[in-house]
Formats: structure tokens, sequence, C-alpha cells
């Protein structure tokens, strides 16, 4: 099957749901698959009613299980399939590859860059059978080139070719001992991978007038016991590197413990918490003390969900909750001053918080895309007020 496509490349807050609704209406061919996280189809579900309200909306991310045979045997030409990602491997996946599609839509296009994954060879499957692809990403190369290249796949395999060209084509790679592994190693030619991609990557060349905004360090200084529990841990993955013993999934365990404890946490083997301070905590209550107005703060981890809820509630703000465990947006959203913590996973995608104009980053995680996807949240189309962002940082440590 003959099909065109296009990767709509905007920065976050630029509406590209918006603007594939409004193409996908104008143009017509249904039926339509829109496929992205579970968080980001709720804002499809909310876009589609405001924009498109004549739409035929089947949601399968959101229906129980034995529903959804029922909803894929209704779809017609003027259907809107919602499926989430994390469904690409159920039979529900499995059941949208078999049948034909007039538009398949990926949105946060970058989640299917693994060039073996389940969701891209799935989404690879499902591309085959739909006239017309677009993704729509604004960090379609979070980390490296390598990211694209099962994205363009879905477009038109000749693009880039296959992996094995678009390597020799853009890579170094040498092999590593002691398996004769082959290792990426840098990259070349980019200039040319950029002009490939010119053919299918619509992009925007202007600023979104947006208020300004400004980043605060906020100085955490550990205390005696905190301090010395984190340089134990330090010299552990000092020791370890040196020795050349270290494998890559340790040394992640060792740098997780390690901003836990800049948190106040020592974390045990068995996942027990002890704490050893409550530095970060008490800056926080601090920044949130000087304020009536609305607060996002982002954490990596649960436990410093609880630090948020502590110091909100201790500084007399309402507190409300986005993470695994609660969903407290609609609510956070009602409350005059209120805290929203935000697990970083949980409210970096697929959400607008531009009832703050104030973000405190707690902890962070070690994705780029994660922390940057996390800032649009509040800095982005609707935000009227000048943003500040707060950054809590124990100098000296993985914080920087």
């Amino acid at each position: 099957m003959e099909r065109s496509g296009a990767l709509l490349d905007l920065a976050m807050g630029y509406g590209k749901t918006r603007i594939a609704i409004e193409v996908m209406r104008r143009d017509g061919g249904g039926p339509f698959l829109v496929m992205g996280p579970k968080q980001v189809l709720r804002v499809w579900r909310e876009e589609l009613a405001k924009w498109w309200p004549g739409a035929s909306v089947l949601d399968v991310s959101s229906c129980k299980p034995k529903m959804r045979e029922g909803m894929f045997d209704a779809v017609d030409a003027d259907s809107v399939v919602l499926l989430n990602y994390e469904l690409l491997p159920s039979w529900a996946g499995h059941k949208a590859a078999s049948m034909t599609w007039g538009w398949l839509v990926c949105d946060e296009s970058h989640r299917l860059k693994a060039t073996r994954g389940k969701w891209a060879s799935m989404a690879y499957t499902l591309a085959q059978s739909s006239m017309r692809v677009l993704l729509l990403s604004g960090t379609p190369m979070p980390n490296t080139p390598l990211d694209i290249w099962s994205q363009m796949r879905l477009i038109d395999p000749a693009i880039l070719g296959s992996l094995r060209k678009f390597l020799i084509d853009h890579a170094y790679v040498q092999r590593t001992a002691p398996f004769n592994h082959h290792e990426i190693v840098g990259w070349h030619d980019l200039a040319d991978l950029k002009r490939k991609l010119a053919r299918v990557r619509y992009t925007t060349d202007y600023e979104m007038n947006l208020p300004p905004f400004r980043d605060v360090v906020e100085p955490v200084q550990l205390g005696s016991e905190t301090l010395a529990r984190y340089q134990a841990l330090e010299n552990d993955l000092r020791l370890a590197v040196d020795d050349e013993t270290i494998t890559v999934r340790h040394a992640m365990t060792l740098l997780t413990k390690l901003q836990q404890v800049t948190g106040g946490r020592v974390i045990g083997d068995d996942g027990s918490a002890v704490v050893v301070g409550t530095e970060k905590r008490d800056v926080l209550r601090r920044i949130l003390s000087e304020t009536r107005d609305r607060v996002v703060v982002f954490a990596r981890y649960r436990n410093d969900l609880d630090d948020i809820r502590y110091a909100a509630e201790h500084s007399w703000h309402p507190y409300y909750e986005l993470s695994g465990r609660a969903n407290g947006v609609d609510e956070w959203r009602e409350a005059e001053g209120a805290v929203l913590g935000s697990q970083i996973a949980a409210g970096s995608l697929g959400i607008s918080l531009t009832e703050a104009s104030r973000c405190v980053m707690y902890s962070i995680d070690f994705n780029l895309a994660s922390y940057l996807q996390a800032r649009a949240r509040i800095l982005r189309h609707g935000q009227e007020r000048d943003v500040v962002y707060h950054h809590l940082i124990c100098d000296g440590t993985i914080d920087w």
C-alpha cells in the first residue's frame, strides 16, 4: 500500500494536537487511528470534543478489556480510535494491525524510537496498513540521531534506508571487548541527515509569544549525617569505577541512591527508606511560605512526594498529587493557592498546568527530554504570567 506521511516537529506548547485534529478533519479519509501514551490520549479526548465535536470517538485506551472487541467491530470510515502504546503488544494492537486505516497518528512518536522495541515493531505493522502517517513530537531525537530511524520507517523506509545503511551513513561504530559487540561512539554527516528529514519534517522558525521566564537556583546545604551518607555512597561508586568492576546497571543503581540521599533518604537493598535529613524539604517549605499562588513541584520519587506534601501542608497550602497512585489535577485547578506534587513520569506529558506560574524542580531524572517536557507544562500556550522555575540544588552533589 502506497502511503504518505509527515513529522510535525514543533516545540512543546505549540498545539500539535490541535493542528493534527484540524488536518484530519479537513482531509477526511478515515478511519483514523490515534496512538500515544495513555496520559496523552486523555488530552486527545478533550481536544476532539472541543475542536471536532462531530467526530465518532472510540476510546480503546480507557475501556475495559471485554469491551475492546466490540469497539473495533464498530469502526467505520468516520471513526477516530484512540489506542495507547501500552496496548500495542496485546490483542488490541494485533486487531488494529489487521485493519486498514486512512490515518495513523502517533503522538509523542519518540516513544517508538527503540529499533527492536515491541511498540516500534507493531507501529511499523500498523503503518503498512495505513494510507497516511502523521508523527507528532517536540523531541524526535531525545538522546541520539539513532532515535529518528524507527520513526522515519513508519513514514517511508526509503528515507533513511535499512538500519545497517543508516549506521554506515551516519554513525562511527567500533567493536568492544570482551564480547566483540558493536558500539556507537559518534556521529557524522548530520547535515545530510537533516536534509533527508526535511522531505517530511515540518517545524517552525518563529518564536511563540510566551511570557518571560527565569530560572532560580535554590542552594541546599546538606547536614552532617546526610553528607556523610552521600560521601560514603560516592566513594563506593568511585572505587567500583577505578577497579573496572562496575556494570552499567550497578552504576545507575548507585547514581539513583546518590540522588535519593540528597532528598534526605537512604534506600536499603530491600527497598526500605531511612530518613537521614530534611534539608531539601525545609528549603521547599521556605519557598512555598513566600507565595500564595498555585505551585507545581516536580519530583522523581514517591518518597519525595511525601516530603512535598509535608512542606505544602506546613506552609498552609492545599496539596494534591499527580502520580501513579493519585490524580488530583482537577481538584488542584479549583483550589486557590494549591500545590501540585507531580512525579515527572506522570506529569511531563499531555497536560497543561498553566494555572501555575511557579514551578519547583525538587528532583529530576536523568532524561533531558523528560525535564524539558516537564518545564513545558507551565510555559506554554495559555500562560499569561511570568514564569519562575526554582531548582533545589545540593552543591557538590549529583544535583549539578
